[in-house]
């Protein structure tokens, strides 16, 4: 994979390249491919950059509908989660306490190399749009679905990179909150990158209480612990993940919401026979542990789960690197591949006027961004689901201009990773218009916008410690389990991929 420059280079040699662009990025700059998918919120398209030829997925997402559903603060928090972890991190990743350069190379890029990256976001008057990188081997959940489980060992490969990429968020004061095979990409080499973040939250210290997820995947504590929840979510769905890939099935799948709650928070989780060895059972159990205080991480985070002795074997230098051979290596004939997305996308015809500047109503708003001068996601994000702002399979929905009012909500959405701009050679102007350009983008790291979500209460009366999910003890004998409110998360249905099952 070519390596990109980092973002934060000193350029202080008139030999070296300088990025330079005080134009406004817009719909116009690309040219729509194929589609890819569909969600609640808008379509996920192929695109070429025009000036560059570069391949992305850019994902549409209709303001209107995200008004409609009250989710500004969950969509701007995405944005703003993908622009902090597309920059350097405060940290560096350290593998058995030796700084590791994750990218393999010299510019000592702080970034991880297994979440998707965003190159430019922009909006109009009607849309936002998040370009990032393409990940020509499509979703884990479309492999998965055509394979029907995976080997232990590729299994592992997987969780170890996402182990990665969940320490590297959690260091980062971010909770993930939506960990599923959809979510997860694989790029040509079979690598995966973790993407869609708009269930995530940024800057969460301790304890937060929006109820959202994935059914299948929620955490006991996020339905039953009036006192909120923390990080150790991913962790829960972590367990629940390598149990679907190694099994073929998910450990609490239900035909009903209600069912599926009450197996999350009371029921067995029994292994198939020859299905996952002892350390990896118990690396399953520490993690389904239904305790976040004694559950797998709850100590020192993804650093815990990397000393478990499933993952034990792991060198997790070259690892970080992206220098282990992956496993499995998707089938790519050349860059516009789109073979391993869902062809029920693919193969649609895509209206192109609606991405022309006429239909733009005048191109990009101009909201006054501070980074004005300054997204890509291949995931088909929500593929079960009826997308609200499309006319068909391809087609993007001519919307209504909104106020001025509610316009402002957006404003700052603008950014671009200097990384995917044309380079020139330096001169005077360009200098200072890089030294402006970094400025903004640390202006804008320090955004910060409220989350807003539902309570759901419940009894906060967690067991002290559950050593061994299989068993059937604790909770349900301790009683104080509120019914009425298991009946009632029951009639819940607004969660994502209700009735997820293999094939």
């Amino acid at each position: 994979m070519q390596q990109q420059p980092s973002s934060n280079t000193n350029l202080s040699s008139q030999q070296k390249p300088v990025y330079t662009s005080k134009k406004r990025y817009g719909p116009q700059d690309f040219q729509v491919l194929k589609l890819l998918g569909k969600g609640t919120f808008g379509q996920v398209y192929q695109v070429k950059g025009k000036k560059t030829n570069k391949i992305y997925a850019m994902k549409v997402l209709s303001k209107s509908v995200i008004i409609k559903k009250n989710e500004i603060a969950h969509t701007i928090g995405e944005r703003n989660i993908l622009v902090k972890t597309s920059q350097d991190s405060k940290d560096k990743f350290s593998a058995n306490d030796i700084d590791v350069d994750v990218n393999g190379s010299s510019n000592n890029s702080k970034r991880c190399p297994f979440i998707v990256g965003l190159k430019f976001s922009f909006q109009t008057p009607t849309d936002l749009y998040l370009v990032i990188d393409f990940m020509a081997g499509g979703e884990l959940f479309w492999h998965l679905q055509k394979a029907g489980r995976f080997s232990e060992l590729r299994s592992k490969f997987y969780i170890a990179e996402l182990v990665v990429a969940l320490e590297y968020l959690h260091d980062n004061d971010i909770v993930y909150r939506d960990l599923k095979p959809e979510n997860i990409l694989l790029d040509s080499e079979g690598h995966i990158a973790l993407c869609d973040f708009g269930l995530s939250k940024d800057e969460l210290k301790d304890r937060t209480n929006t109820f959202c997820g994935t059914t299948e995947y929620l955490a006991p504590e996020l339905l039953l612990d009036e006192t909120g929840y923390t990080k150790m979510v991913d962790f829960w769905s972590l367990g629940v993940l390598i149990f679907e890939m190694c099994c073929g099935w998910s450990p609490f799948f239900a035909e009903d919401n209600q069912k599926m709650y009450q197996k999350i928070a009371f029921g067995k989780v029994k292994f198939p026979r020859d299905v996952l060895s002892p350390s990896g059972r118990s690396f399953v159990k520490g993690l389904l542990n239904r305790n976040p205080r004694h559950r797998l991480g709850a100590i020192d985070d993804g650093r815990e789960l990397r000393r478990h002795p499933f993952l034990e074997d792991v060198n997790w230098d070259l690892l970080l690197k992206k220098q282990l051979q992956p496993p499995f290596k998707p089938i790519i004939q050349d860059d516009l591949d789109t073979s391993n997305f869902d062809p029920h996308f693919t193969t649609h015809e895509i209206d192109h006027d609606l991405f022309s500047p006429k239909s733009q109503n005048n191109n990009s708003i101009n909201n006054n961004d501070n980074n004005s001068s300054n997204g890509n996601g291949s995931s088909s994000n929500n593929n079960n689901n009826n997308s609200t702002n499309s006319n068909g399979v391809g087609q993007k929905v001519k919307n209504t201009p909104l106020s001025q009012t509610i316009q402002k909500q957006f404003q700052g959405f603008t950014f671009v990773d200097h990384s995917a701009i044309p380079m020139e050679s330096p001169t005077n102007n360009s200098m200072a218009n890089l030294n402006s350009s970094y400025m903004n983008r640390k202006l804008l790291q320090n955004s910060y916008f409220l989350q807003q979500g539902s309570f759901i209460p419940g009894d906060p009366n967690m067991p002290a410690d559950e050593d061994v999910i299989d068993e059937n003890e604790g909770w349900m004998q301790q009683g104080g389990v509120d019914l009425d409110l298991m009946e009632q998360l029951g009639k819940d249905d607004d969660d994502e991929h209700m009735g997820f099952q293999f094939d």
